[in-house]
């Protein structure tokens, strides 16, 4: 998957096609898809991230893809946003700064993580 999403960033017509999956229903498919478009469309694809952090996700997935998807999730923003992986209290605010809202119980869980 990595090697095709690679190929697929290279032009604009698999940059398109990235897009288009931004809305799939598979929360790992939008993580990938998200965490590429990040670079050319923030303006779509940090929402979507950002969604990924709190929202219910199939239930069919195990609690590991499950973290997985959540902590791949906050890796991306944290690279959007220029902050350490590890240290993601600023998130919330950088979010806010574009007009995402977190729920509460999320933002107040990052701004404390550590």
């Amino acid at each position: 998957m990595t090697h095709i999403v690679r190929a697929l960033r290279e032009t604009e017509a698999g940059r398109l096609e990235l897009e288009k999956l931004l809305t799939n229903p598979k929360p790992n498919i939008r993580l990938w898809a998200a965490g590429s478009a990040s670079a050319w469309a923030p303006d779509i694809a940090v929402p979507v991230l950002a969604k990924l952090l709190y929202e219910r996700l199939e239930k069919e997935a195990s609690l590991q893809e499950e973290v997985g998807i959540r902590i791949n999730a906050k890796g991306y923003l944290a690279r959007y946003f220029g902050l350490h992986p590890a240290d993601l209290r600023e998130l919330p605010d950088r979010l806010a700064n574009m007009g995402i809202s977190l729920p509460e119980d999320t933002a107040r869980g990052l701004r404390w993580e550590r």
